[in-house]
């Protein structure tokens, strides 16, 4: 386990894990940022050619178009292939 400390930007988190040869990236968010987040890794992702189990948690939630409230954004995360999960074992388990 590499850790990369906080406010680490998604390119940043990307050299690190590339540095390390990880297959496994985890990410904890917080204030509505997991969508942009997610968006930006991927992102960076397929410019760099790179695969990683990307998983992530914290407080997932982002103001959607039309809402004007935070919500939980757990189901986009899981469409755009980020792993999230608030059941700490079944992510274990998924990393294995």
């Amino acid at each position: 386990m590499i850790n990369g400390g906080v406010s680490v930007d998604a390119a940043i988190a990307l050299d690190i894990a590339e540095e390390e040869d990880a297959e496994i990236i985890c990410i904890s968010v917080h204030n509505g940022q997991c969508l942009d987040y997610a968006r930006q890794i991927l992102e960076l992702e397929k410019e760099r050619n790179k695969k990683h189990k990307i998983f992530m948690g914290g407080k997932l939630n982002a103001i959607l178009q039309g809402d004007a409230a935070p919500t939980d954004a757990t189901a986009k995360l899981k469409e755009m292939g980020i792993y999230a999960n608030e059941d700490l074992f079944e992510t274990i388990q998924t990393m294995k």
